[in-house]
């Protein structure tokens, strides 16, 4: 009998990718303005973007593309790959053109051949995996509540420094011990 593999659930934007900081940064280049990615502490953009925040991606193209890795992320995919689990990336898109962007730069970073699948959807809670990992606290609670037996992992971030909810993690290697112990205690691995 065929074990099942462990499904692992990854958003894209402030989790795999730094988002929000260059985000800001395009929005000061194109506007000419000095905000700092520190005045956004929730989802809710402050006032003080006037134009916008999200602006930039109708004023310029292929602003994905310009967002790095975090640190340890590739490393860390690579490992779970080579355990064989199934690492399935759920992001959400503005647009066709986002996506394609989005699929762009895990091609340009060398994460392709580790991703079973990228599904974008803002509908995260159906998405069946084992663990999942998102810095929007939104949506780690409504999957947690459709998958309990499943285990969530917040993404630390300026934006959701209110949630003590889930098991939060700062960094990919934080993450990667973390999961590893989780699924040793289950029996997992």
């Amino acid at each position: 009998m065929n074990k099942k593999p462990i499904i692992i659930g990854l958003d894209m934007d402030d989790t795999i990718t730094t988002f929000l900081e260059i985000v800001v940064d395009e929005y000061n280049d194109l506007y000419g303005t000095n905000h700092d990615v520190e005045e956004i502490t929730t989802w809710e953009i402050p006032p003080q973007f006037e134009h916008g925040l999200f602006s930039v991606f109708d004023k310029r193209e292929h602003v994905i593309l310009k967002c790095p890795l975090k640190e340890y992320a590739l490393e860390t995919i690579k490992y779970w790959y080579s355990l064989g689990f199934e690492i399935v990336i759920v992001t959400g898109v503005a647009d066709t053109q986002s996506y394609i962007d989005k699929l762009r730069l895990l091609d340009k970073v060398g994460l392709t051949p580790y991703i079973k699948e990228v599904i974008p959807s803002k509908h995260k809670y159906l998405i069946n995996c084992d663990i999942f990992v998102d810095d929007n606290v939104d949506y780690l609670t409504k999957w947690q509540e459709y998958h309990p037996e499943g285990r969530a992992y917040l993404f630390n971030a300026r934006h959701n420094q209110k949630c003590n909810d889930f098991c939060r993690v700062n960094n990919w290697k934080e993450l990667r011990y973390l999961v590893d112990i989780y699924l040793r205690f289950h029996g997992k691995i």
